[in-house]
């Protein structure tokens, strides 16, 4: 049945305008103009925009451990009374050097985890990615180690997160350390880290 435009907006409870609109540009295919009034017919659904599905967010995890971080960034869990919602983010790749972290990790996430040591692993990361996050080794950052710094044999591997984001060119990367790291005993240390990121044009 043809009726006004005004009663097909109050069947579909929309605004007159909208409808004008919708109309004027053919999104009411049995819309018609007659004199200034328009008429469509009523048995014609309402146009609704087709939802675009959107692409996940990609995550390249290195020194992922158990798991924790990237629990943090896909969310889905509940934790202290609150629950955290998916975030549409998508662990691709993931590295770790432990084998009981990386069994844990394969129980609670899936096979993806790459088990082995990242410096000869680091040939196999992923081309791209729109994160790279790694909490690498604080061993010689914490106060209750040696204080070595990113001189030492473990802390230092934070340049392979360096490499990894130097290769995949993610529009965003994350590092994570303890609060040693920020102490003024480990500013050279800090300093060093960040200058090398601001040298690649990185950060």
């Amino acid at each position: 049945m043809i009726i006004a435009l005004a009663e097909y907006a109050r069947l579909h409870n929309r605004s007159g305008d909208t409808l004008r609109r919708l109309a004027e540009n053919g999104s009411l295919k049995t819309a018609q103009k007659i004199g200034r009034n328009w008429t469509v017919d009523s048995e014609e659904e309402y146009p609704s925009k087709r939802k675009v599905k959107s692409k996940p967010i990609t995550v390249v995890s290195l020194f992922s451990g158990c798991g924790g971080m990237d629990l943090g960034l896909i969310g889905g869990f509940d934790f202290l009374g609150k629950h955290y919602a998916k975030t549409g983010f998508d662990i691709i790749w993931a590295n770790e050097i432990n084998p009981a972290a990386c069994k844990t990790y394969r129980e609670n996430f899936g096979d993806y985890i790459v088990e082995g040591d990242i410096g000869e692993q680091i040939k196999n990361l992923p081309s791209t990615a729109d994160i790279v996050v790694g909490g690498f080794p604080c061993q010689d950052i914490s106060i209750n180690g040696k204080m070595l710094g990113v001189n030492g044999k473990r802390s230092s591997l934070y340049t392979y997160i360096v490499e990894a984001v130097n290769k995949i060119k993610p529009k965003v990367f994350i590092a994570e350390n303890v609060g040693g790291y920020c102490s003024s005993r480990m500013s050279t240390h800090l300093t060093r880290s960040l200058r090398i990121l601001i040298l690649l044009d990185i950060t």
